[in-house]
């Protein structure tokens, strides 16, 4: 019974909820673009040293504006580009792909803090302005929108559902007095 009352809210909610995809389609697009363009190699700066042999070999740690610090054995690092992003290669702004995969994961707030401070390092303190309109127009307004669609469908479906009940029980009632009168058990 309640399964038929979700099944009926989302199907009449589908019009609506198509309306909200492509909004969130868009801004996700306008979002994943914004981030390739400021971001794109930003996080393949990370700092490396060289041993013994002259071997360049990467510390992992993102570089910005060519500042990189001594490591635990007093070795002095360098600012480079890296073959990969971090997080084997996981985290990047690099294409369209990869840009949309980051803002689908900043909107669903999934470690989100991790690819700001990772940018953060390599670029500016200001990249927290793109995140947090991220966060804040994805998130919490568009997300939010998606779910009132589905609860005022809900709603309604439920509403109409236990209307429809009590308009049965009044008629029951009805045809019941009706029964009584014909029989003539019923008097006034």
């Amino acid at each position: 019974k309640s399964l038929r009352i979700l099944l009926l809210s989302l199907i009449s909610a589908f019009p609506l909820l198509v309306d909200t995809f492509l909004i969130l389609l868009f801004s996700f697009f306008f979002f994943g673009i914004a981030g390739l363009h400021l971001f794109s190699g930003i996080l393949l700066s990370q700092c490396y040293y060289k041993d013994e042999n002259n071997v360049e070999i990467f510390t992992g740690e993102i570089c910005g504006n060519n500042l990189c610090s001594i490591t635990s054995t007093g070795i002095m690092t360098f600012c480079g580009k890296a073959t990969s992003n971090p997080n084997y290669d996981t985290i990047k702004f690099d294409d369209i792909f990869s840009s949309l995969r980051q803002v689908y994961q900043i909107v669903t707030l999934d470690k989100w803090t991790s690819i700001m401070y990772s940018i953060q390092k390599g670029f500016s303190n200001y990249t927290s302005i793109y995140f947090i309109s991220v966060v804040i127009f994805g998130s919490f307004f568009l997300m939010n929108l998606t779910l009132a669609i589905i609860k005022v469908k809900f709603s309604y479906i439920h509403d109409s559902i236990n209307n429809k009940k009590q308009i049965d029980k009044k008629q029951n009632n009805n045809f019941d007095l009706w029964i009584l009168k014909k029989l003539g058990i019923w008097r006034r």
